[in-house]
């Protein structure tokens, strides 16, 4: 499961970072926390334009629906991830667009609830170095020109399992990652089944560090504090 994000970085380190430049760097915005309940944009890198960032909404929506309709299907839907394995065994809807309309989400780090008793203490996970990332995803272009994405999700390794420690539909989950070498694979129009296949069920191989955060009304908090390490006296024996 991945429902919050962030991007802290400046307009000029996404677009060092990824070779790439911003349709619209005026409405580009860092952000420290953003859920998939946000009506802000996140941004992605779309195949067949790897030299544009492009803005979109978390959550994808059928071609022909609206963005008004947004919440309204969500609620229902709620495709702010896709799993591989609902996508491997043609159970997701994900599937239709991940040789046509794969794309990339950039982001510098990600939040996961840790529990313990039934309460949950959000990690924020980010590279040793705190630099950007691609997260492997499909997008829709609706009917007036908006983009929507979702992020795919698989089984998680047995670091984000002991972090995100409980089961999301029978198994743990963790974002799909891409090693920086296999962004441009996970771009390209190239890619057959077993290619796919091979991307879906990879991992990045760089380290990550974690720590809790403070959260507000029992979510991740969008400003420099939100990303602060802060230990809760009753986490202290997490792990």
């Amino acid at each position: 499961m991945c429902f919050t994000k962030s991007n802290t970085k400046s307009a000029e380190e996404n677009e060092k970072r990824f070779k790439a430049s911003f349709i619209a760097p005026e409405i580009y915005q860092s952000y420290y926390a953003r859920s998939g309940y946000s009506t802000d944009y996140l941004y992605i890198i779309k195949q067949n334009e790897n030299e544009i960032i492009n803005p979109a909404y978390w959550g994808l929506l059928p071609e022909n629906i609206t963005i008004d309709k947004r919440q309204e299907y969500l609620s229902q839907y709620r495709t702010y991830n896709a799993r591989v394995d609902k996508i491997l065994n043609n159970q997701n809807r994900a599937i239709n667009f991940i040789k046509s309309q794969p794309c990339i989400i950039l982001a510098d780090g990600i939040f996961e609830p840790h529990y313990k008793s039934d309460i949950s203490y959000p990690h924020y996970i980010k590279h040793h170095d705190h630099g950007l990332f691609a997260l492997a995803g499909v997008y829709t272009e609706l009917d007036d020109g908006l983009y929507t994405t979702t992020i795919i999700t698989r089984e998680a390794n047995p670091y984000f399992t002991e972090i995100h420690n409980k089961k999301k539909q029978g198994t743990f989950r963790m974002p799909l990652i891409l090693n920086q070498e296999d962004e441009s694979n996970w771009l390209s129009n190239d890619l057959n089944t077993s290619d796919i296949t091979e991307l879906l069920n990879s991992f990045t191989s760089k380290k990550f560090v974690d720590y809790p955060v403070r959260k507000s009304s029992g979510h991740p908090i969008n400003n420099t504090e939100g990303i602060q390490p802060f230990f809760y006296p009753e986490q202290q024996s997490l792990f």
